[in-house]
């Protein structure tokens, strides 16, 4: 879903901003607790990787993020970001 209105692009779709692969973070302490609107994801868009262009979300080239998805366990895996 884009955080500011705009249409919601279906994953499948070469369009969508994320890429292909979408990994979850919820939020451990704080203000953070029990929040999941952040995550870790590609892009359509690999020359933006390394600048300041996300909303919060950590962006990977496609490869790699695919890499990560095949090595975690739904609901099971825990990713720290330090």
């Amino acid at each position: 879903y884009p955080p500011r209105g705009g249409r919601i692009i279906s994953a499948g779709d070469p369009q969508n901003p994320l890429g292909e692969h979408w990994i979850e973070l919820i939020g451990v302490s704080g203000a953070a607790r029990g929040q999941s609107r952040y995550g870790i994801h590609g892009t359509i868009a690999p020359e933006s990787i390394g600048k300041s262009e996300s909303l919060g979300c950590i962006r990977l080239l496609n490869e790699d993020v695919a890499e990560v998805f095949t090595l975690l366990i739904s609901k099971k895996s825990k990713v720290w970001v330090r």
